[in-house]
């Protein structure tokens, strides 16, 4: 006959086999996925609760499975539970989210910024756990699960896929006024022919020599002729070539090519409202021909007239040329004045 005590399995001998056969394992997950929501758009819960399924149908008396909101607990025999556990790591790596450097130039990364958003917007949309936004694309980085890396990289990169930059270096003074005033209708342009427009400024000093006032010993002031560097005498007349501001003329009548937005807007700007105000009524005129008072200027009078050049060759260009000097001239002699100056023809031409 043997005592209960013989019968029963001692306390060491319990703890042995739990330590040696059994075991139990706790798999944590990322704080933003949630194991209560067993669907298709969460891949990660997806997947875990399928793997779940198929150990209850071959190996539920081998292995518990308990799966809370964010994470895994397993209890078992210990090499079941050691081969059910690394198959949960590999999901659990596999949808890992990791930050993945572009290896995408300066121009690639602008043009994707600013021409792409829009399929960036739709990747972002149809692929669970991908980020590319403008923080993340700024640095050259966008973010994906381990297993859509390739797939993420290779449909960014064929949007990158652009031809090699095109630089035009315009170096016409004024040039770079006329490119920001209309920056935003060049980019529209560029974004409408999946285009990547922008506009580099460089300034460059360049020194003038400013003439001298002469000294008047009275207290009258004197207004300080124009500099002249070269001059020819026509039948009586005076032709000179000055160096300075047309505005800064003291003739009887400026003129000024009203095809020039440059040069109009500068010499309205120094002549003062009156003449804005003039210019404006007497614009909604038919007539191409525009004369105003001199404002502030020391002039008597200011000529508006367009100044449309012909530039298919050297013949057509001096036509032009002569038909604007003298319309401009006609008008002077029929006023009875004896000064007239004109610019710099295709001065702010561009404007």
């Amino acid at each position: 006959n043997k005592t209960l005590s013989q019968l029963c399995t001692p306390e060491t001998a319990i703890d042995n086999v739990i330590k040696d056969k059994l075991q139990a394992v706790i798999i944590s997950l990322p704080t933003n996925f949630d194991l209560n929501t067993n669907s298709e758009i969460n891949k990660l819960s997806f997947e875990i609760h399928t793997y779940e399924q198929q150990i209850k149908l071959h190996r539920k008396e081998t292995v518990l499975v308990v799966l809370e909101q964010q994470r895994i607990l397993l209890f078992g025999l210990k090499d079941i539970v050691e081969d059910v556990s690394k198959e949960f790591e590999k999901i659990k790596e596999k949808h890992e989210t990791k930050d993945i450097k572009l290896n995408l130039k300066s121009h690639q990364i602008k043009y994707l910024l600013n021409i792409c958003r829009t399929e960036l917007k739709q990747i972002e949309d149809k692929h669970d756990g991908v980020i590319i936004n403008d923080h993340k694309l700024s640095n050259g980085e966008f973010c994906t699960p381990n297993y859509l890396r390739e797939t993420i990289e290779s449909k960014i990169g064929e949007l990158a896929k652009v031809n090699n930059p095109i630089t035009y270096n315009i170096s016409k003074r004024g040039f770079s006024t006329l490119a920001e005033k209309n920056k935003k209708k060049l980019i529209e342009i560029g974004q409408h022919s999946k285009c990547y427009v922008e506009i580099q400024v460089q300034t460059t000093n360049i020194t003038y020599t400013i003439p001298k006032a002469n000294k008047s010993i009275s207290n009258t002031t004197e207004v300080t002729p124009m500099p002249v560097s070269s001059s020819v005498t026509i039948k009586g007349g005076t032709v000179n070539i000055c160096i300075g501001d047309l505005g800064a003329h003291q003739v009887d009548e400026i003129v000024v090519s009203s095809s020039s937005n440059i040069l109009r807007q500068n010499i309205i700007q120094q002549a003062g409202d009156t003449v804005l105000k003039e210019y404006k009524k007497k614009s909604q005129t038919n007539s191409n021909l525009i004369e105003t008072n001199a404002g502030q200027l020391p002039c008597k009078k200011i000529l508006f007239l367009p100044c449309v050049l012909d530039n298919k060759n050297e013949g057509a260009l001096r036509q032009s040329i002569r038909r604007f000097v003298s319309k401009a001239i006609q008008h002077v002699l029929a006023a009875k004045y004896t000064s007239i100056a004109f610019p710099a023809i295709g001065c702010g031409l561009i404007g």
